[in-house]
């Protein structure tokens, strides 16, 4: 009873409920009232059975290691509203108060109903999401398509991927289809080896002359996942949507400039994604695509002077520009200079992670139109 009445706050807390829990505390909790304990005591009385408790240490850590690798039973709950939350106390405190037992089985089959649709509410979802992370560090733009069908990330954020695991988690993510790296700086690539350990990734998209990318894939194999190099020309389809590849066409010295830069077009929408290219690869690209028109920018180099050039700019027709900073940044991103540049643009919305948080695009899978929201305005 205790588990059922604790659910909310727990998956609130952790994504992960394990309902063989309720079996495994019926033999840990004597375990450690009757064995454990008594033995900790008796050790400080009689020191020489101090080996009979290591003994006893041992086998309880042993068991606990065993148990909490079985999973047959464990359930991985999205974040939910807090109306649900209220519905579900409402429901089960119905199912205390019946004593009359067919009414108590008509409690038991909504709550039971109630159980399998916050399990699976991630899987009936009918939105398309596009969320550009605010992270501590990096980027990472998520593409969730409705009722699951594809779940796809464009970089990954630093080493420390915990802010970004407990996203995808919260959005009852178990399995990332497709994941491009757009260059192997840390703050792009670092988050790889955190989501390797959580979920099931099956494509890994690289840029082919990025060679820091290159030998990080050569230096850690990951089983099951495909690791496909992309370069100038290639294009990937995911369903109906597309991600042309507009660069890179050759190998530069400069890690930023062996970036991806991608043409998605999504739901309706044109993303260009730019990774962390400079003004040379900005020059470049107006010059091979004249007259490019898109959506939306993500702003290459996290807002950074060396990029956002203002020949680019003026040469490449979008509504929304999105920057994606990060927080913890050391090098005071976004330049207030780029931020005034963008800022200039006739009919162009800037955002950037700094200011806004997590910039999230909600759109039903029937209709064009898209809701814009933030995390922090």
């Amino acid at each position: 009873n205790s588990m059922l009445i604790s659910l909310p706050i727990i998956t609130s807390i952790s994504n992960n409920v394990n309902l063989l829990s309720i079996i495994f505390n019926i033999i840990f909790i004597p375990f450690v009232t009757y064995l454990v304990l008594p033995m900790s005591f008796l050790t400080i009385l009689i020191p020489p059975i101090k080996y009979f408790y290591k003994i006893l240490i041992s086998l309880f850590l042993f068991l606990n290691n065993f148990c909490s690798k079985i999973d047959i039973l464990n359930l991985s709950f999205s974040h939910y509203s807090f109306f649900l939350f209220i519905i579900y106390y409402i429901i089960f405190y119905l199912l205390i108060k019946k004593r009359i037992l067919k009414k108590k089985l008509k409690i038991i089959s909504i709550y039971l109903l109630l159980l399998i649709y916050l399990v699976y509410q991630p899987y009936i979802s009918i939105k398309n999401e596009i969320h550009f992370l605010d992270l501590p560090n990096g980027d990472a733009v998520a593409i969730i398509k409705h009722h699951q069908l594809q779940n796809i990330l464009i970089d990954t954020g630093d080493v420390d991927a915990t802010e970004l695991v407990s996203f995808l988690k919260r959005k009852g993510i178990k399995k990332i289809d497709h994941i491009f790296i757009s260059h192997g700086d840390s703050d792009h690539i670092g988050g790889i080896k955190s989501l390797i350990n959580e979920f099931k990734i099956k494509k890994i998209y690289i840029s082919a002359y990025d060679e820091v990318s290159i030998n990080y894939f050569k230096k850690y194999k990951f089983k099951n996942t495909l690791v496909i190099p992309l370069k100038q020309g290639d294009t990937i389809k995911i369903d109906e949507y597309t991600f042309n590849v507009l660069w890179p066409n050759n190998g530069n010295n400069s890690v930023n400039n062996n970036s991806l830069v991608l043409l998605a077009n999504i739901n309706h929408l044109t993303i260009l994604f730019t990774g962390d290219i400079e003004k040379e690869v900005e020059s470049k690209l107006i010059s091979m695509y004249p007259n490019l028109k898109i959506d939306i920018l993500k702003v290459p180099h996290h807002g950074s002077n060396t990029s956002s050039s203002e020949i680019f700019l003026n040469n490449i027709e979008f509504k929304i520009a999105v920057a994606m900073n990060g927080y913890g940044n050391k090098f005071n991103f976004p330049s207030s200079y780029v931020v005034k540049r963008y800022q200039s643009l006739d009919n162009v919305i800037m955002y950037n992670t700094k200011e806004y948080g997590t910039i999230s695009l909600y759109q039903y899978f029937w209709q064009d139109k898209y809701q814009i929201t933030t995390s922090f305005k």
